[in-house]
């Protein structure tokens, strides 16, 4: 409903989710992500607007409380000097 992030995101963790989408009222698909091996997921929206946000995410913001160094950090990413990482997902949109 239209108060469902007035709180902020929902936040998945530990690759609870590898697939997400959402429907139209009469439960047509209209997008759909696939998104296996990312730790967190966010589902979001900005207060009044007309969209909704499906994000697999390689980290995310500090838990309540955090206050260690960051290498300390949930899912944090390191990449040595010279090295890549690359990740992928897939959007389909009906």
């Amino acid at each position: 409903d239209e108060h469902m992030f007035d709180e902020g995101a929902l936040i998945f963790d530990d690759g609870q989710i590898t697939k997400a989408g959402i429907v139209l009222p009469d439960g047509t698909p209209y997008v759909e992500i696939s998104c296996e091996g990312f730790p967190n997921f966010g589902i979001w929206s900005a207060i009044g607007a007309p969209f909704v946000c499906l994000e697999p995410w390689m980290g995310r913001c500090d838990d309540r409380g955090f206050n260690k160094e960051i290498s300390q950090k949930n899912n944090i990413n390191k990449v040595e000097p010279g090295k890549e990482f690359l990740k992928a997902y897939t959007i389909i949109v009906a």
